[in-house]
């Protein structure tokens, strides 16, 4: 398994503010990442094996909502893990499956219609993968299928 998902209560499917699947619409834009299911205070597990490269803000308007990124062991390939108060540092080495922080509650942001969730997003961090740096990858194609089951 290359990458496992933060949770497991499944996908968050189409809710009240749209689809969670990569690539799915958002006005002018498409969804980089895959939606998982997670209720507020959740644990949040690691995607991958790797180092913990950033701790960072969702939103620069709101401070409150957090992420963590964890540059994976051998891929030239970054794990961001949305919607998440970390429990980790900086430098830290993780294994996949590690707790890495807990969920936050979105429905803050964005109300009822939209099911709490954390943001599973790839991303290449050099030219060697895929389309190149900086490109987001669909985590389904990497994410272990069996531990992805709907809710």
């Amino acid at each position: 398994m290359i990458f496992c998902p933060p949770t497991q209560r499944g996908l968050r499917g189409t809710d009240g503010c749209g689809d969670g699947s990569f690539g799915a619409p958002r006005g002018d834009r498409l969804h980089r990442g895959l939606d998982v299911l997670a209720e507020p205070g959740d644990a949040i597990h690691a995607a991958c094996s790797g180092t913990v490269t950033k701790l960072g803000f969702c939103y620069a308007d709101d401070l409150s909502y957090r992420y963590v990124q964890i540059t994976h062991n051998t891929l030239p390939i970054v794990a961001r893990l949305l919607y998440v108060l970390p429990d980790v540092d900086v430098g830290q080495a993780v294994a996949i499956g590690d707790v890495v922080g807990t969920a936050q509650d979105i429905a803050k942001r964005y109300g009822n219609g939209m099911k709490n969730h954390c943001h599973l997003e790839l991303q290449a961090v050099d030219n060697a993968v895929l389309m190149g740096k900086g490109h987001r990858i669909g985590a389904e194609a990497w994410v272990n299928p069996c531990l992805l089951l709907e809710a």
